[in-house]
């Protein structure tokens, strides 16, 4: 992967990218009200079993969407199968609302086919759209390194979690990261796994990782979306 195409999925996956996934906690925001997540071990915690199911949703669902980009009925098949796996509506919705955004501002800066069929398909009603398969897409799209891609997008995510936590905690910044850089190790792992994965073990999770999203719509405050 050349230095242009590392900073433009660097570029998709900052959090300051005009989509909104900065106001998205994905459920940390509910672990940290029932006081599950309250210190740097326990979002260490989090972060290493958010990251052992991770290459069976985003990180995963991201590779088969950038290797399979030329065939759109298996984009087709792969957004309805993960849509269904997402059993909380507001992860679900939310995932929808930033892949919608991420395509639409994409086409604005640099579009490309495979990004506008997807799109089309979300419009036409026979996607329902999800930022994984978005992310992929655009790595396809770019001739990105697979293995980098699926880092970089590891790491958003990673990142995104750890500064949800510092804030809703509240936890010391420098914490925050020395638990994120401790967390490397086992996304480079997850990252490995994600690259060999099939479309048949897609969805395999955490049952406390849904049931706390779900939770979170019911929150007497929130400060996230989701």
């Amino acid at each position: 992967m050349n230095n242009i195409c590392f900073l433009e999925l660097l570029q998709i996956c900052d959090s300051l990218f005009p989509i909104g996934a900065f106001a998205l906690s994905n459920g940390m925001e509910t672990y940290v009200q029932r006081g599950k997540v309250s210190t740097a071990k326990d979002l260490k915690n989090y972060l290493h079993d958010f990251l052992k199911i991770a290459p069976y949703q985003d990180l995963g669902t991201m590779v088969l969407a950038a290797k399979n980009a030329n065939d759109i009925k298996y984009i087709c098949q792969l957004d309805e199968l993960y849509s269904a796996f997402r059993c909380s509506m507001e992860v679900r919705q939310g995932s929808s609302k930033l892949c919608i955004r991420l395509l639409k501002t994409a086409n604005e800066i640099a579009p490309f086919k495979i990004l506008d069929d997807y799109h089309n398909k979300i419009i036409n009603g026979e996607c329902i759209g999800q930022h994984s398969i978005a992310v992929g897409l655009f790595a396809a799209a770019h001739k990105a390194d697979i293995e980098q891609a699926t880092l970089l997008y590891g790491y958003s995510l990673l990142s995104a979690l750890t500064t949800n936590a510092v804030k809703s905690v509240p936890l010391r910044q420098l914490d925050g990261q020395k638990v994120l850089r401790e967390s490397f190790t086992m996304l480079y792992q997850a990252a490995k796994i994600a690259q060999q994965i099939n479309l048949n073990e897609i969805g395999i999770g955490g049952a406390a990782f849904d049931i706390f999203s779900m939770e979170h719509e019911t929150l007497y405050s929130r400060l996230y979306m989701s």
